[in-house]
């Protein structure tokens, strides 16, 4: 099993858990979690991930408010407040960190429930990405708006 450090990176007022393998990676994945955020299930998902060889980041959607926030406050937050122009906006900072500061070449994205529909629209904005996937994504009629001439 490869040497894997797993650390918590702050930039621009937002916050992401970072996964990366021992050894200079080409390869990562933004990992969008569902409406829950961070748990224990993240920092597995980010360990598999840097198991297989790629550096792996994970986007908290709750970087302006405590970390210790409840579960069912997280999902009030995801269906209310939290939408989805600012979420891709602070997505794309972490894609930035990942081609920039990271040296990745290829950056793919993933995410479940809230976070699988965000990595398919993340995908359909931003060509960096090399490809996505979303695992039971959920549709948002609040926070999602089709342009109508596409």
């Amino acid at each position: 099993m490869p040497k894997i450090t797993l650390k918590d990176i702050h930039r621009n007022g937002l916050h992401a858990r970072l996964a990366k393998p021992w050894g200079k990676r080409d390869a990562g994945v933004l990992l969008l979690p569902s409406a829950f955020g961070f748990g224990p299930g993240v920092d597995d998902q980010l360990n598999h991930l840097a198991e297989a060889g790629l550096v792996a980041l994970a986007w908290n959607p709750y970087s302006a408010y405590s970390p210790d926030l409840p579960r069912e406050e997280r999902s009030r937050i995801s269906e209310t407040v939290l939408m989805d122009s600012e979420a891709l906006r602070e997505q794309s900072s972490w894609l930035d960190y990942m081609i920039d500061k990271l040296g990745l070449a290829h950056v793919g994205v993933l995410g479940f429930y809230m976070g699988g529909r965000m990595a398919l629209l993340l995908a359909a904005e931003d060509s960096r990405i090399k490809a996505a996937t979303a695992f039971y994504p959920t549709i948002d009629r609040k926070s999602t708006r089709l342009n109508s001439s596409h």
